[in-house]
């Protein structure tokens, strides 16, 4: 039960959040755009995957008119999110297909990565990053134009 020091405590918190619960609004929210975008995911489209990309790394930007740099706490709760979504994605898979997955890219995918990682091959063979920066530097010069 609540005494006089705890009610005098609380009604000279001034909306603060007490000890002990903690505000999940943006982790919520990030949660939900990330898997709005999972549902939406075509992983066997290139453009699909990299949108889905994308838009987790923009879930660690801030929302704010006119700042422009990663927030660590939407980063952090971003992470979050998507190590929360793989591992929830692990449990429905078998341990057989668990095993493979890890090898293949523990052998194959890992090694040719810190093999590549100075100076890694691009090749855009469906010209599909081209359409992507034409969309981005179309959006990039909308943004600049609206700002003027």
């Amino acid at each position: 039960m609540f005494d006089e020091d705890d009610e005098n405590f609380l009604a000279n918190t001034d909306g603060l959040v007490p000890d002990g619960l903690v505000d999940a609004s943006q982790y919520a929210e990030i949660m939900s755009n990330i898997l709005d975008n999972l549902k939406n995911l075509d992983p066997n489209n290139y453009m699909s995957t990299v949108s889905w990309v994308v838009n987790c790394v923009n879930q660690c930007y801030s929302n704010e008119e006119g700042i422009h740099s990663v927030n660590a706490s939407k980063a952090t709760d971003t992470v979050t999110a998507l190590a929360y979504f793989i591992l929830s994605m692990s449990s429905y898979v078998d341990e057989d297909r668990w095993d493979d997955f890890i090898s293949h890219n523990q052998d194959n995918i890992i090694p040719e990565l810190l093999e590549t990682a100075p100076a890694m091959p691009f090749y855009d063979l469906d010209d599909k990053v081209s359409e992507m920066l034409e969309m981005f530097i179309s959006d990039v010069e909308s943004f600049k134009n609206a700002e003027e």
